[in-house]
C-alpha cells in the first residue's frame, strides 16, 4: 500500500515509491538490536536511483553486519548537523 511522508525533505526515490519495512516496532523488527527497526526500507522497480534528500558532502563506507558487510553511503548535510543514511545501495 502507498504511504505519504510529510516534511521538507524529498524522497530519496522517484514515485511510485513501496515501503517495504516501516520505521520502528514491525514484523521483522524483532531480528535488531533493542528490537526496533530504524530506518525506512523503500524500492521502485522501475528506476533504482538513489538521490540525497539535501545538498551535502557524501561518503561510503560498510559495517559487519551478521556475519556480512552491510555497504552504506552517508551525507552530511550542509546546512545543518544532520546526516541521512542510505544502507543496501550498490556503490
Amino acid at each position: 500500500p502507498a504511504q505519504n511522508g510529510s516534511g521538507s525533505w524529498r524522497w530519496p526515490l522517484e514515485d511510485p515509491i513501496r515501503i517495504t519495512q516501516s520505521f520502528g516496532s514491525t514484523s521483522y523488527s524483532s531480528r535488531y538490536a533493542g528490537g526496533l527497526h530504524t530506518g525506512i526500507d523503500m524500492v521502485n522497480e522501475a528506476n533504482r536511483d538513489v538521490k540525497a534528500t539535501r545538498k551535502g558532502m557524501l561518503y561510503r563506507g560498510s559495517i559487519s553486519c551478521r556475519g556480512g558487510t552491510l555497504q552504506y553511503v552517508r551525507v552530511k548535510h550542509a546546512e545543518d548537523e544532520y546526516n541521512s543514511y542510505y544502507l543496501h545501495v550498490n556503490y
